[in-house]
């Protein structure tokens, strides 16, 4: 816990990030505003911006301790930098900054006021806050990975959108093609929809919607390659990770990529607790008086959450052990979406152990 000669001899900088520019506010302990900083996102501009704070911090006997809001999206350039330079870097959540503002009288936000809320935040909350480092969100590897899981569930969007206008075009064609083609979107059947959309625009359809389908045939099979692709890439990368998640039942290589990209360094975590609070399978307390709930957790990864949840649903067809858990639970009078939670909550202690410890899943 840092002490009060720590907190009175630290200068605290609260940055807001933004796409194209940063806002800087550093005050004292006591939130007095020493100076504001505006400068854009560049690396220029932020080696002068830390070269202003060396000399505010050296005029005025001061330590600075940073606040960054947002370091692994736009703040990403700048916090590479500060975590290279100082230890003090800290990332402070959104969440925290909205409920700051409510305190205040008028509702205005700005990015100086963000900018000072975050250094409200570091003076009051700073033994709870996340300390970056090098270690920490912005190794590339996981960077890449996170890029490429992106692009592929684009592109899983884009072939759901494709397939439902394609099935539209074809009932115009012939209402009853599902009987006819098991397969509609196999390679054999689009070559089949292609010679049959040639014969329909010499008798009854106009050769502009003809057109239209023929490229969005062409752009299904160009999506089946580029996810193919990527597929392969992704494999590579979780090889070369040293990490063995797709041995554990109901995790494929695209969900050990969003293990991966979304986790990213498993040693931020220094107990299964705080992981599995961070995915967000254990519920929260909602208790009052002689009344005592529990609710759904809603401050988690939900990217994570969503992963963890559709392993657990495979788990539930295919994985024996996984049932029998889910029957014990539900024979302890817990409810079916208790009882799935547990499952995920049991999944993730043991994606927990694996990450940790690079090792294979084990019945």
């Amino acid at each position: 816990m840092i002490s009060s000669e720590q907190l009175n001899s630290s200068l605290f900088i609260g940055i807001d990030a933004h796409k194209y520019e940063y806002t800087a506010v550093a005050a004292n302990r006591f939130e007095e505003e020493l100076e504001c900083f505006r400068f854009a996102n560049k690396p220029s501009a932020i080696d002068e911006f830390i070269q202003k704070i060396e000399a505010l911090a050296y005029q005025k006997s001061l330590s600075p301790i940073f606040g960054i809001e947002g370091s692994g999206g736009n703040g990403m350039l700048l916090t590479k930098r500060l975590i290279g330079n100082y230890t003090q870097v800290y990332e402070v959540n959104p969440i925290l900054t909205q409920s700051r503002r409510r305190y205040f009288t008028k509702r205005e936000k700005t990015d100086r006021i963000d900018a000072r809320l975050i250094v409200s935040i570091l003076t009051r909350q700073l033994d709870s806050l996340p300390k970056l480092s090098n270690c920490y969100t912005h190794d590339a590897y996981y960077l890449h990975i996170y890029s490429l899981i992106s692009s592929y569930e684009e592109l899983v969007k884009e072939r759901t959108r494709l397939k439902n206008q394609l099935h539209r075009f074809f009932h115009q064609i012939d209402p009853s093609y599902r009987e006819k083609h098991r397969g509609v979107f196999t390679k054999k059947a689009l070559k089949l929809w292609r010679r049959i959309c040639y014969r329909k625009t010499n008798s009854q359809q106009s050769p502009d919607l003809t057109k239209l389908i023929l490229w969005k045939i062409q752009r299904l099979l160009e999506v089946g390659k580029q996810m193919q692709y990527l597929k392969a890439v992704i494999k590579i990368l979780i090889f070369q990770s040293g990490q063995k998640l797709t041995t554990m039942p109901g995790i494929d290589s695209i969900n050990a990529a969003r293990l991966l990209a979304y986790v990213r360094n498993i040693d931020r975590f220094t107990t299964v607790d705080k992981f599995t609070r961070y995915v967000g399978c254990v519920p929260e307390q909602n208790s009052s008086g002689l009344i005592f709930r529990h609710k759904r957790a809603k401050i988690s990864n939900r990217k994570l959450y969503h992963t963890i949840y559709s392993i657990m649903l495979t788990q539930l067809r295919v994985c024996s052990r996984a049932k029998a858990y889910y029957q014990k639970k539900l024979s302890e009078g817990k409810s079916g979406k208790q009882a799935r939670r547990c499952v995920m909550k049991r999944i993730s202690s043991i994606i927990y152990g694996m990450m940790k410890h690079k090792g294979e899943y084990k019945q």
